[in-house]
């Protein structure tokens, strides 16, 4: 969002910037970049992005991408996932906190809706009510830019944060405030429940857009710590530290 607040990109707005950066040819120079056509500069891109539009760069990359990468593979069964989950008392073993906790074979390759939606569950089985915000929900972007720009430009606002904090905490900040309508958040899953994103999965397409285009046209994304040489793991755990991709947390970074 550039160094603008979140209140100040109106409904709608980024909708609007994406069919003016895709009319005007940004699309198709993405994918030349993309496919690694000679003469295409980050320059050229930037001159696509229709005036005002910069805070809607992850909107056009999303946007782009459909089109650029190949389709996704089918979604895995989610209630398949949580029912086996509950046979072998997994919510039970995250809520003690055990770190051992393994992800049964039927949750393989779920991706970061279908762990949030395990969350809810295991939280509603203990009482507990919660709702981790998603894209699309009002205070979704009020944590990411948060996380992204409000750390850096106003960390007194953020006691006790830092870009390393995970969205959750960043939630349950604004929550505590009672900003933006936040709800509390869920529980993370435990660091064992990961995945590295395999090929035909939502979060693989756009660690690849990620690594290939996006760290090369778009570097102010992304934190100083990535840089092009950075792997694959490295940046699909960026992308699940922001929510972004339906990716979980990789198993090795």
């Amino acid at each position: 969002f550039g160094r603008c607040i979140p209140q100040q990109v109106a409904e709608g707005f980024c909708e609007d910037c994406v069919a003016k950066f895709d009319e005007a040819g940004g699309c198709k120079v993405m994918y030349e970049m993309f496919t690694e056509s000679a003469g295409i500069s980050p320059e050229s891109l930037a001159s696509h992005i229709p005036d005002g539009c910069w805070p809607c760069g992850e909107d056009a990359v999303e946007h782009c991408t459909k089109e650029m990468l190949p389709p996704s593979g089918e979604p895995i069964d989610c209630d398949a996932c949580i029912a086996a989950l509950d046979n072998e008392s997994g919510c039970t073993l995250m809520s003690q906190g055990n770190v051992s906790a393994v992800m049964p074979a039927q949750c393989s390759g779920m991706g970061e809706s279908c762990a949030e939606k395990v969350a809810l569950h295991c939280a509603q089985s203990s009482a507990h009510e919660c709702s981790t915000v998603r894209k699309g929900d009002g205070c979704f972007m009020h944590v990411r830019w948060g996380m992204e720009t409000g750390i850096v430009v106003h960390p007194q606002w953020y006691p006790g944060l830092s870009r390393q904090s995970s969205f959750e905490d960043f939630q349950s900040l604004l929550h505590l405030r009672g900003q933006h309508n936040c709800p509390a958040p869920c529980q993370k899953l435990p660091r064992s429940f990961c995945h590295t994103a395999a090929a035909g999965e939502d979060c693989h397409r756009h660690v690849t857009w990620a690594m290939q285009v996006g760290i090369k046209t778009l570097p102010a994304m992304y934190p100083a710590t990535l840089t092009e040489d950075s792997s694959f793991e490295t940046f699909q755990a960026f992308l699940h530290h922001i929510h972004h991709g339906e990716c979980l947390a990789p198993c090795e970074v």
